[in-house]
């Protein structure tokens, strides 16, 4: 009977039967929960590592976080830091955040600190807290966690790096930005240093630089960091890849910046079409390229088309943040102004 049910649905029934029947339990399950983890995680800086084919073992690894999620065990912080990751990247902030918390308060309460899996449990949480607009709480975070891995491990970890990069980013949505400056240049010298000039590393190094230098108006500076980084983007990962749709759309807004809105809409327009065929037209990421867009397309005077942008945008932000959030402001803002000039 057990073969004829599809594997989606055979796995999980077999595990809830072992759990209530069997006497299962975590600590039992640690090395699978282990795998189950390692194979749910995906790393974006690592080309042969791929969203879908990692998400496709999703199910398995809710089904287990469901049995175990009030256990404390390191396979169990570890299946929870690998969710928390992977419902990021789809989107899904709010349940990201939920996993996050509790692989991070798992991890805090392990016999004999493990540093590294506690910092590393507050980075991604911290990233998802960014992605919320919580920034204050995402800079605590990854403050605590640099802080930890440079007194156990040194400046030349290659954790640090990874670590001052995300941090840098946050302090410019903050507006500290020449604090941000600094660990962003040091993070990027040490990125080039572990692992040389064409790795993924140092790519988004170079693209959060490029970010804090368009804030700062060096636009020049900001456009040949990002040029460089989509260049080893396209060769490391492809044109298909999320990540380069990140580089494409940094990249146009300082195109943008430059009055080179020719050249920026034609990046946007294909990082929009690659993230929709990517992540469908729910996703935040949606939002953030049309609104992008829109913004090129009132600069090349195209007003109908950048309200139908932004109008689509707002809907697509409030619904997956609310109303409150930063986002929401920015997109209403920007239709205001089209709307102011289209009469």
């Amino acid at each position: 009977i057990v073969r004829a049910v599809d594997p989606a649905v055979r796995v999980p029934l077999i595990a809830e039967v072992a759990v209530k029947h069997l006497a299962v339990d975590a600590g039992y399950a640690e090395p699978y929960t282990k795998s189950i983890a390692n194979l749910t995680y995906y790393d974006s800086r690592n080309p042969g590592s791929n969203l879908f084919e990692v998400n496709k073992n999703r199910p398995l690894a809710e089904r287990l976080s469901d049995l175990f999620f009030a256990e404390t065990t390191e396979g169990v912080s570890e299946l929870l830091h690998s969710l928390n990751w992977l419902e990021r990247n789809f989107g899904f902030y709010e349940k990201a955040k939920k996993y996050g918390e509790r692989a991070l308060a798992i991890a805090e309460n392990l016999s004999g600190e493990n540093h590294a899996l506690i910092s590393k449990n507050q980075s991604t949480l911290a990233l998802v807290c960014e992605s919320l607009g919580h920034y204050e709480h995402a800079a605590d975070l990854l403050e605590t966690a640099l802080n930890s891995t440079l007194k156990n491990f040194g400046p030349d970890h290659p954790n640090v790096a990874v670590y001052q990069s995300n941090l840098g980013d946050i302090y410019r949505n903050l507006g500290y930005y020449e604090r941000a400056t600094e660990l962003l240049e040091t993070a990027l010298h040490s990125a080039e240093h572990n692992f040389g000039p064409d790795h993924p590393n140092v790519a988004v190094s170079q693209s959060t630089l490029a970010l804090v230098c368009e804030s700062l108006g060096r636009y020049e500076r900001a456009a040949e960091l990002l040029e460089t980084a989509l260049d080893s983007d396209l060769k490391n990962f492809g044109p298909e890849h999320p990540n380069v749709a990140i580089r494409q759309s940094n990249l146009a807004s300082v195109y943008h910046s430059l009055g080179r809105y020719e050249h920026a809409a034609k990046l946007l327009e294909t990082a929009l079409a690659s993230d929709l065929k990517n992540f469908g037209p729910d996703h935040p990421i949606l939002a953030t390229r049309q609104s992008n867009l829109a913004t090129v397309y009132h600069g090349l005077g195209q007003y109908v088309r950048a309200s139908e942008l932004l109008e689509t945008a707002l809907d697509n932000t409030e619904k997956n943040f609310g109303p409150n959030h930063p986002n929401v402001a920015i997109c209403q803002s920007n239709l205001a102004t089209v709307y102011r000039d289209l009469g």
